[in-house]
């Protein structure tokens, strides 16, 4: 069974007490797994990190009402974790 954990989505932003230090990120974390059902051992695992599921907002992110370049930062995010359950899955070098 070919298992994807979808851990954390939508936005990042670090703060001190209740003030912003940045734009917020858009984000997309996954795990991605291959079990085997008979023993229920895994065949392949992966985890993703918060840094590399993070993708930064291009231009004005504060743009109500539907915030257009913060949700295209989050669909990058999204490609992004997409991208790196193939490379790991189908072990994927990076010159290839």
């Amino acid at each position: 069974m070919i298992l994807f954990d979808i851990k954390k989505y939508g936005t990042l932003r670090d703060y001190y007490g209740f003030i912003p230090l940045g734009d917020p990120l858009g984000l997309f974390m996954v795990n991605g797994m291959l079990i085997n059902l008979e023993d229920n051992e895994y065949f392949w695992l992966v985890k993703m990190e918060e840094e590399e599921s993070t993708q930064p907002v291009k231009g004005e992110w504060d743009e109500e009402p539907d915030y257009p370049n913060l949700t295209q930062a989050i669909n990058r995010a999204m490609m992004y974790s997409q991208e790196f359950l193939e490379k790991y899955f189908f072990d994927k070098k990076e010159d290839e």
